[in-house]
């Protein structure tokens, strides 16, 4: 009896099996390129424009979600809080984090303003190189911190603070400082990595301080 004659279908059959995989595959390659790069576009193009949410967290209840750039009562609160948290981060002196607070103050201030406090710190004879000489440490307590004046955006607030000097964690001195700290906005929009610790992309971009009359 004469063997059926192999006319190569399952060999036939495996090859198509295979192309239609490879097209599949590359299809597959290609969608995910295309997605990427219109993700990527569209990062481009997003602007970030942050929110406040007020809440509850006793309740887990959300009262009002305001546009940051419209709501300028929250603007004026975010900026006086990062004004007092500049003269907090200069003028405290613990002896420790100095240069992690430095670092957060550079960030918080103009170039310029950053450049003058740098030159005040290295300067020889500086009081911060003393103090750190001596061993002593310097707390800030805000007293008040009043607005005194407003052109667009710029705010210009007198931040008045306690100074204790401490040596050896016994206070040897005390005094009563003014400091001129104006706020303004930089240019351009804000970063993403920023929009949560400073929305608005505020500044310090003048600063000044001078002892209280204490016989007002």
């Amino acid at each position: 009896m004469p063997r059926p004659v192999d006319e190569g279908q399952p060999y036939r059959l495996l090859v198509w099996v295979l192309l239609a995989s490879i097209a599949i595959n590359v299809g597959q390659a290609f969608g995910n390129a295309t997605l990427v790069a219109a993700v990527a576009e569209m990062a481009n193009r997003v602007e970030v424009k942050p929110f406040f949410i007020t809440a509850d967290l006793a309740t887990n209840r959300v009262f009002r979600v305001t546009n940051a750039e419209t709501d300028m009562p929250t603007y004026d609160r975010v900026a006086l809080t990062l004004a007092r948290r500049y003269v907090m981060l200069r003028e405290s002196l613990d002896l420790q984090t100095e240069a992690s607070r430095w670092v957060e103050a550079s960030w918080l201030a103009s170039e310029k303003v950053s450049e003058d406090f740098k030159s005040l710190v290295d300067k020889e004879g500086s009081y911060y190189k003393t103090m750190r000489q001596r061993g002593r440490t310097r707390e800030i307590r805000i007293v008040a911190s009043p607005e005194a004046g407003r052109v667009g955006r710029q705010r210009t607030y007198l931040i008045e603070f306690e100074q204790i000097d401490k040596e050896k964690g016994q206070e040897i001195n005390k005094r009563s400082w003014i400091a001129t700290v104006v706020m303004d906005t930089q240019k351009g929009s804000v970063r993403f990595e920023d929009a949560l610790l400073n929305p608005y992309g505020n500044v310090v971009t003048f600063y000044d301080v001078a002892p209280k009359n204490t016989k007002e």
